[in-house]
């Protein structure tokens, strides 16, 4: 296929870029769209683009002004969705982070691109928030798209992570030969110690009275023969820390999959392999798909750019692969929107 011509919308570090360049798809990106400037940086350093094509607030966009593009992505806010916030939800003005969705058919409208690429949480689909997700099918059928959404779970898809996202592909209806299909499942797992670091700094370790009384309590045969769950996590038991939350105190086997990782560093999943720790930064990057040698560089850069050359990247890097999609799980729908 010819080169791509890419509109990134809500980018954070780029995760569809990566996965078209790891199919080796030829693309070139228009203009990308990400307010937070940490990520902006590591958007440009990754994929070798020029900070000024990033168009910052995506409320402030304004169409007439952008180049034709092919493909639209947007991974929009989810936190208005999600049930891990507060479900304030995405009707349009009403000034949520989810509402930003309705930009993106703003631009949709004036520029109609030939694929555009929705990612949200499957909570977008609920009886809550379905008018939301209905009214965007509906609107985009108006404007001539073919939309194909479904839910998928990146550990179905080469990841050692277990997060699941809704994917709705829409096509331009003057190209679309209808034989777009999600792809199917794998029928493997990729456990977690596929992705871990040969050398951990101490400080990644848990060591309070809590993780001791845990690791104490742990019963070595359990832990070896126990089948994963559907999510393909082996979950292991929990730490009894009163001041935690529930979703901070779960404890997991190196042997299975990864629990979905958020933005925080205290919400990294704690993980057992002959002492208890949680994620590094680096394990997190390559849990959602980039590469060790990305997570070098950077960490690199962001040191030297951001904090005197004095690392203090963690919270940064954390944040950057919490907020990131699932380059695997973009690998195979790319392929399967290319190939209809």
């Amino acid at each position: 296929m010819k080169t791509i011509k890419l509109l990134s919308l809500f980018s954070g570090i780029g995760a569809f870029e990566k996965a078209l360049s790891n199919i080796n798809q030829d693309h070139e990106i228009i203009n990308y769209c990400e307010i937070d400037k940490y990520a902006s940086y590591a958007y440009s350093v990754l994929h070798n683009a020029n900070e000024s094509l990033n168009l910052g607030d995506v409320s402030k966009i304004n169409p007439d002004t952008l180049k034709d593009f092919d493909l639209l992505t947007h991974g929009s806010p989810c936190q208005s969705f999600s049930l891990a916030g507060k479900g304030e939800g995405g009707d349009e003005g009403s000034g949520t982070k989810s509402s930003l969705m309705w930009y993106t058919v703003d631009i949709i409208k004036k520029k109609l691109p030939k694929y555009i690429i929705w990612e949200n949480v499957k909570a977008v689909t609920c009886k809550r928030h379905k008018h939301n997700f209905s009214k965007y099918i509906d609107t985009l059928n108006k404007l001539g798209y073919n939309s194909y959404w479904n839910i998928l779970n990146s550990k179905d898809y080469g990841s050692p992570q277990s997060r699941e996202r809704m994917f709705c592909i829409s096509i331009r209806k003057d190209i679309d030969a209808c034989l777009f299909k999600f792809p199917k499942p794998m029928d493997s797992i990729v456990p977690i110690n596929t992705i871990l670091d040969e050398y951990v700094d101490k400080k990644y370790y848990c060591i309070n009275k809590y993780t001791r009384e845990f690791i104490n309590k742990v019963d070595r045969k359990v832990v070896d023969n126990k089948e994963p769950n559907k999510y393909g996590l082996l979950r292991i038991g929990k730490i009894e820390n009163p001041t935690a939350l529930n979703m901070n105190k779960r404890v997991f086997s190196s042997q299975g999959a990864c629990p979905t990782i958020l933005t925080g560093s205290h919400s990294v999943p704690k993980i057992m392999e002959y002492k208890l720790r949680r994620l590094t930064p680096c394990e997190s990057w390559k849990a959602t798909g980039f590469t060790e040698e990305d997570y070098n560089l950077v960490k690199t850069k962001l040191t030297n750019k951001f904090y005197k050359g004095v690392d203090r990247t963690d919270t940064q890097m954390y944040k950057m692969a919490g907020n990131s999609i699932v380059v695997p799980v973009l690998e195979t729908i790319l392929k399967e929107l290319f190939k209809a």
